[in-house]
């Protein structure tokens, strides 16, 4: 949905980045699910990756930079004093999501994936 909103117009920028949250959150719950890790109601990707023990002592690069899209589950919901989001701004968020992603799949293995 976040890469189909960027064929939009401006207007969807947000949709895009809220989508692009979406998918972040979801990939790494999907992680705390796999390492049997309990974990709150929340939208704050910050909270959810400090729940998980990193091999490398800290979150790897992907996700910290994810941390960012937390805004877009939350502040740019709502009405206020926020500046409207760009396309690029949106494009970003969707990068930031699809590296999250792709880290989340490297860490867990392959065989949990391949279903018939």
């Amino acid at each position: 949905m976040a890469r189909s909103l960027l064929s939009g117009p401006t207007e969807f920028a947000f949709g895009s980045a809220f989508h692009a949250q979406q998918a972040a959150e979801k990939a790494i719950k999907a992680l705390l699910v796999w390492l049997e890790r309990e974990f709150p109601k929340t939208h704050d990707i910050r909270k959810l990756i400090e729940l998980v023990d990193w091999p490398e002592g800290q979150p790897p690069a992907p996700l910290q930079k994810a941390i960012r899209l937390s805004i877009f589950a939350s502040e740019y919901r709502y009405p206020g004093d926020l500046p409207d989001l760009t396309l690029a701004e949106a494009r970003q968020a969707l990068e930031w999501a699809e590296d999250v992603k792709a880290e989340v799949q490297r860490r867990i293995p392959r065989e949990f994936s391949k279903q018939e």
